[in-house]
């Protein structure tokens, strides 16, 4: 062991030098007796002693080689492990405090930053490429969620909304098992946390992913459940309504459709941008400037009126912002199908341009299945040069890409 070899080279080199004990003592200010037992094996080192006695007797930090930083016990006490009693070392409780970090305001705004971050870069690649530090996210914040502390429950409410945007996420690479696993975390975290939006959220992601199944019933019971949940916010309500009006789009019931979007837009007044706590991300999207017209939009082009839903889809395409990739290229790839179902088929060819190049970015499987729609809707048109050259370029860009089905 190197420690215990430290006494001996020690005297070895007081002695090639010429020096006692008393001379070595004073030379680096330490007690004779206390040299003497160290040189015996009495006393285990200290790095500071070591490297003052590498210095007086020009060792060349031999003797500090010898002495490990965390091999020695501090000086009065009883062991490497612990005092004299072999209890722990007050410097013990310097190690991180998960609680007293939790409680700290900004450390929660910069986690808070960084999934806000981490949602507008979700915008803007493939969902792959974000999906792992969302997950990163989730268990360091898990790490400082203390149980039954208010701080802690505000973490974890935190590490909630990661663990739902990366179910997002997950649908968004077409992998839709992963994309319920993820919710179902998020729902047990929110629970834990005390919060009663994220788990009727959940049944509205769900109620998404039965969207995209083609699964009008089980869409309007999903998102029927989770406007009756108690205790939940006007917006997540709103955001249920209009999940049960695109069900019954689905479902050809113009009438039960028009009814949840109404619904949806008496609440929207009152839910803001958010669930009430202003401090929180927004639950939903939030690229989307006019999300009832939006929503809307999807659901006349599934009812048949195709022109009203480009008339109501094209501003908001327009005004989504450019970096948002994802959402611009969701609600345009619907624009290019009311486009082209309404008998506009340059302005069908353009919008499926731009939100070709999109996908080039963002690889989303919600949007691959939209643009397949349009895909079989162009081969109608193939005299048609643009539309001939876009249904080219699709089947090329639809080989092998992810599906949200």
């Amino acid at each position: 062991m190197a420690q215990a070899a430290f006494g001996p080279e020690l005297r070895r080199r007081r002695e090639a030098a010429g020096l006692s004990l008393t001379d070595l003592a004073r030379l680096i200010h330490y007690d004779k007796g206390h040299l003497s037992r160290i040189e015996r094996g009495g006393r285990p080192p200290t790095p500071e002693l070591a490297r003052r006695s590498d210095d007086a007797l020009d060792a060349g930090g031999a003797l500090s080689a010898l002495v490990p930083v965390r091999a020695y016990a501090p000086e009065g006490s009883g062991d490497a492990a612990g005092g004299a009693s072999g209890e722990p070392h007050a410097y013990g409780s310097l190690a991180p405090n998960a609680t007293m970090i939790a409680a700290n305001a900004d450390v929660q705004r910069a986690f808070r930053s960084i999934m806000a971050e981490l949602r507008r870069l979700g915008q803007q690649i493939a969902p792959a490429l974000v999906i792992n530090h969302v997950a990163t996210q989730v268990q360091t914040l898990k790490q400082l969620a203390e149980p039954g502390d208010p701080a802690g429950a505000r973490i974890l409410l935190l590490a909630a909304r990661c663990a739902e945007y990366a179910g997002w996420m997950a649908q968004e690479s077409g992998d839709l098992t992963l994309a319920r696993r993820w919710t179902a975390e998020a729902i047990q975290m929110s629970t834990a946390a005390g919060d009663l939006d994220i788990p009727a959220y959940a049944l509205v992601r769900y109620a998404e992913i039965a969207l995209y199944l083609r699964d009008a019933l089980r869409v309007i019971d999903l998102a029927t459940r989770a406007q009756a949940a108690p205790g939940t916010s006007d917006r997540i309500r709103a955001l249920a309504a209009h999940r049960e009006a695109q069900g019954h789009a689905l479902a050809g019931d113009r009438y039960a459709c028009e009814r949840a979007l109404d619904r949806a837009e008496g609440l929207l007044p009152n839910a803001g941008s958010n669930t009430g706590r202003p401090e929180e991300l927004v639950i939903g999207s939030s690229t989307v400037r006019d999300l009832g017209a939006a929503v809307s939009g999807w659901c006349y082009h599934d009812l048949g009126r195709s022109r009203r839903a480009a008339e109501l889809l094209e501003p908001v395409v327009r005004d989504i912002p450019a970096w948002a990739r994802r959402a611009r290229g969701r609600f345009g790839a619907r624009l290019a199908l009311a486009h082209l179902s309404a008998g506009d088929l340059d302005q069908a060819c353009t919008a499926g341009r731009d939100v070709l190049d999109l996908l080039r970015h963002t690889g989303s499987a919600t949007t691959f299945d939209e643009m397949r729609e349009l895909s079989r809707a162009l081969v109608r048109w193939r005299r048609h040069p643009a539309a001939r050259e876009l249904h080219l370029d699709l089947t090329i860009a639809l080989h092998d890409a992810p599906t949200a089905r």
